[in-house]
C-alpha cells in the first residue's frame, strides 16, 4: 500500500501569526475572510505569481453566539465561537439583533452553527428555523474562554444583561 501525500497551501494570518486559512481556490479574488483568532479580515488575490493578502480596514470582532434549540424543554443552548462581522459594526444594537435573528433563525443552515455531520428534523435534512437566536456577545467583554463557573453562568449573565435583545 502506498501513502497518498498532499501538499496544502495555508495562509497564516499576518496580524497574529496564529490563525490561518487553507487556500485551495483557482486564480481569482476571494473573501473577505476573518481570522478566527484575532478577527483581522483579508481578501485573497490568487494569481499565477502567488497569493496576495489584502487586509480589510475593519476587523471582525471575536464573539460568542448563543443560540437555543427552538421548542426545547428544558432549554438546550449552544455557545458558538462565531465573530461579529465587521460590516455590522455601524449598526445599532437593535439592528444587529434583528439581522442576527434572521441569520440564525431563517438564513443559515443549522449545521453552519452546530458543526455536526447532519441535523435532521421530521425527515428534513436542512431544517432551517430549529435554532433560536439568543445573543451575540464580544469575547473581549464576556471572556475569551469557558468561564470558570461554566457556560450556563455565561448564558444566565447574558440573559440578565442589556446585551440580550429578548
Amino acid at each position: 500500500m502506498r501513502a497518498v501525500i498532499e501538499t496544502v497551501i495555508r495562509a497564516v494570518c499576518p496580524t497574529c501569526q496564529v490563525g490561518g486559512w487553507a487556500i485551495c481556490h483557482p486564480p481569482g479574488r476571494y473573501g473577505p475572510w476573518g481570522c478566527d483568532i484575532c478577527g483581522a479580515r483579508f481578501t485573497f488575490d490568487i494569481g499565477q505569481e502567488g497569493i496576495e493578502l489584502i487586509q480589510e480596514p475593519t476587523p471582525d470582532t471575536p464573539a460568542w453566539l448563543i443560540v437555543k434549540l427552538a421548542s426545547s424543554e428544558p432549554p438546550v443552548y449552544f455557545v458558538v465561537d462565531h465573530p461579529i462581522y465587521a460590516h455590522a459594526k455601524d449598526e445599532t444594537p437593535e439592528e444587529r439583533a434583528r439581522h442576527e435573528r434572521y441569520y440564525v433563525e431563517e438564513h443559515t443552515c443549522p449545521t453552519n452553527l452546530v458543526p455536526v455531520a447532519a441535523i435532521v428534523s421530521e425527515g428534513d435534512p436542512d431544517p432551517h428555523g430549529i435554532l433560536e437566536f439568543i445573543a451575540h456577545v464580544p469575547k473581549d467583554e464576556w471572556g475569551r474562554e469557558q468561564p470558570e463557573e461554566g457556560w450556563s453562568a455565561l448564558i444566565e449573565r447574558v440573559m440578565l444583561s442589556a446585551e440580550w435583545p429578548g
